[in-house]
């Protein structure tokens, strides 16, 4: 659909109004109650660190499930949310899911094969996380993209995403 010279100028109106209307809301740095928690949290750099050292702490729990059989499903069910995905693609490129509690049972089998994990990076967003992971094993390397939220319980893996590149 081809806009007129009408809607146009309708639209570029609206844009006008919202855009004051959001100006005016936030006036020499004033911020609404509910948001004054999330500023906080993102504007504090003490706060970020900490929230860093919580997140890699979570990531640490998925790691240690993945080293030990004997304690896979104590550190798995801390790190992952209880309904979280994993997801995938098959050898022909179709998206496959996995429930956290196949990954609980697969580490906790013990066929697992001995590997080294490493967090690459971590990035904290308010309430919100990313962690990307690598793990190396005998014949190919893992590579983890993790998201993690800040639930009432903590931070908790939310979606794993991965893909592998064989050796």
């Amino acid at each position: 659909m081809r806009m007129t010279k009408r809607h146009y100028w309708l639209t570029a109106c609206l844009t006008l109004v919202m855009l004051n209307a959001f100006a005016s809301n936030t006036q020499a740095g004033e911020t609404k109650p509910h948001q004054q928690n999330r500023l906080a949290q993102i504007g504090e750099n003490e706060m970020s660190s900490t929230e860093n050292e919580a997140v890699i702490e979570t990531v640490n729990h998925y790691l240690a499930g993945l080293q030990n059989a004997d304690t896979a499903k104590e550190h798995l069910e801390q790190a992952f949310y209880s309904s979280t995905n994993l997801h995938t693609l098959d050898g022909e490129g179709n998206l496959q899911f996995m429930p956290r509690d196949a990954l609980v049972a697969y580490a906790s089998s013990g066929e697992l094969p001995s590997h080294e994990g490493k967090i690459l990076s971590v990035e904290v967003t308010n309430d919100m996380a990313f962690a990307k992971v690598h793990l190396n094993m005998p014949d190919r390397h893992f590579y983890d993209y993790l998201t993690l939220l800040k639930i009432n319980s903590g931070w908790r893996i939310v979606s794993k995403t991965f893909t592998t590149v064989m050796k």
